[in-house]
């Protein structure tokens, strides 16, 4: 992910960053401000159900990139 002149967000997530639907990513794995290409994470516990990945902007102002097609999914042990 990379942004550019980020700011601000919600109560779900501030600036740019991954989440499940109907999850929050408050203060945790997000960026704002200007950041170069880096790789984020997000570790979920599906459980079987059906969970949907979102890639976000929350922000007054700015730009997010995201590369979808580096989207992996791993199962930890």
């Amino acid at each position: 992910m990379k942004t550019a002149s980020v700011e601000g967000g919600d109560d779900t997530g501030e600036g740019a960053g991954l989440r499940i639907s109907g999850g929050k990513r408050k203060g945790v794995n997000g960026l704002t401000g200007n950041a170069a290409w880096q790789k984020i994470g997000f570790e979920l516990d599906a459980t079987g159900a059906e969970v949907i990945l979102v890639a976000e902007l929350r922000s007054a102002k700015g730009e997010a990139w995201f590369q979808t097609e580096s989207l992996h999914l791993v199962k930890l042990k």
